[in-house]
């Protein structure tokens, strides 16, 4: 990782070969894709990146989440100008773990995203329902019939 943000990736060694996280960054784009698509065909890739749905679903609401979170605790903890770039990497990996769990819950619950909500009785003036209703199972008996 660069101490400077704009260093330069692609480092020379003093004898004028590249060094490893150089030649790392020397491996073609069309191998890069050649990766991801190989990766995306697995069930467990799938799986993961499927949580992403429900958060791309609550984008409005976890955008603005993402500032709720950070201010207030970066102010709280004062760790804004002593985190290091992977610290930071570890603070919005959090955030984003906490924002997909939240995206999961509240959607298996809530036809709506709660910013949405809100914007929407703002704009019509009136409630409009957020729970989705709650659909009871009719137990049927089968009684052996042919």
């Amino acid at each position: 990782m660069p101490e400077q943000p704009f260093e330069p990736m692609i480092l020379l060694s003093e004898d004028g070969s590249l060094d490893q996280s150089s030649r790392f960054l020397q491996i073609g784009r069309t191998d890069y894709i050649r990766i991801l698509l190989l990766l995306l065909q697995t069930k467990i890739v799938q799986t993961i990146l499927s949580l992403l749905k429900y958060y791309g679903r609550m984008a409005f609401t976890n955008y603005f989440g993402q500032t709720a979170f950070i201010l207030p605790f970066g102010r709280m903890v004062h760790f804004i100008s002593n985190l290091t770039y992977v610290q930071t990497l570890y603070v919005c990996l959090a955030i984003y773990a906490i924002q997909i769990l939240f995206s999961v819950i509240w959607l298996k619950y809530f036809r709506m995203r709660p910013l949405e909500w809100i914007w929407r009785i703002i704009t019509y003036w009136h409630t409009v329902p957020l729970r989705k209703p709650v659909i009871q199972e009719k137990h049927v008996q089968n009684h052996g019939s042919l």
